[in-house]
């Protein structure tokens, strides 16, 4: 943990808590840490839902491979 905590890299630092998380306890926002409502989270959640779906509509090329004690 302490590697990621020393890191300058935005990176590592960039993340989203609920409205309210740690400002109603009256703590301050970590490093990176955005507080986010509903809304903005449902709007993060259908735009990763949509790229996702983007780019796994087609089928892998590769033919799925099973491991061979589930085979019998």
């Amino acid at each position: 943990m302490t590697i990621l905590e020393d890191d300058d890299r935005p990176f590592y630092h960039d993340w989203v808590a609920p409205e309210d998380y740690f400002t109603d306890r009256g703590r301050d926002l970590p490093p990176g840490c955005k507080e986010i409502d509903d809304e903005e989270q449902r709007e993060r959640e259908n735009t990763s839902l949509e790229v996702m779906c983007d780019r796994f509509t087609e089928p892998h090329p590769n033919e799925e491979e099973t491991h061979p004690d589930l085979e019998n």
